[in-house]
């Protein structure tokens, strides 16, 4: 971190101000670089982020050794919410309660190291008809959601990206795009 060449390198090189970043719509480190502490994982939690103890990183350089100084950190932060799951985990496997988006329990391999054994086969035909038209139908078709359209974003290595999705009510999205918040025009899905 203070080795010489790379300060040299590094500091004052790069020079972005908090002006300059919200005129570019620039997010994650970049803008962290800058001093606000904005992040997605604070303002808009997902994946339960919400529940776990860490502190955002940033400086106030606005330069390319400030930038690199909240990636060191982001990777302690990230290391420390790792731990925190690791401590949260139950013993055993982990597994969907909800029958209708679970996949088949106790997956076991072949003779031919490939794909489910016969005799898991042959349980879960047993078990139920239902179960395995179900299965079949939700490999084949995938989930139904509601027609509309949403815009969801996560705090990437590099910033903020964002997915906007439109669905027409079917299986498949009618419209999609991702990127930053800029990029958010939907477009036709390609197949």
């Amino acid at each position: 971190m203070d080795n010489s060449i790379w300060m040299a390198r590094t500091v004052g090189v790069g020079y972005l101000d908090l002006t300059g970043c919200m005129a570019l719509g620039m997010t994650g480190p970049v803008l962290r670089a800058t001093g606000p502490p904005g992040t997605c994982a604070r303002r808009s939690p997902t994946a339960g982020y919400e529940t776990y103890e860490f502190e955002v990183a940033t400086q106030t350089s606005c330069d390319a050794y400030g930038r690199f100084l909240i990636r060191l950190e982001e990777m302690e932060q990230r290391l420390n919410i790792v731990e925190q799951c690791l401590d949260r985990l139950r013993p055993g496997p982990v597994m969907v309660e909800d029958k209708k988006i679970a996949w088949p329990a106790q997956l076991a391999i072949g003779s031919d190291g490939q794909g489910n054994s016969l005799e898991h086969i042959r349980h879960i035909m047993g078990q139920s008809m239902e179960a395995l038209i179900h299965h079949f139908k939700l490999v084949t078709e995938g989930f139904r959601v509601p027609a509309g359209q949403v815009y969801s974003a996560v705090e990437s290595a590099r910033g903020e990206l964002g997915v906007h999705v439109v669905s027409d009510g079917g299986t498949r999205p009618t419209g999609c795009t991702s990127g930053t918040p800029r990029s958010t025009i939907c477009r036709p899905c390609r197949p």
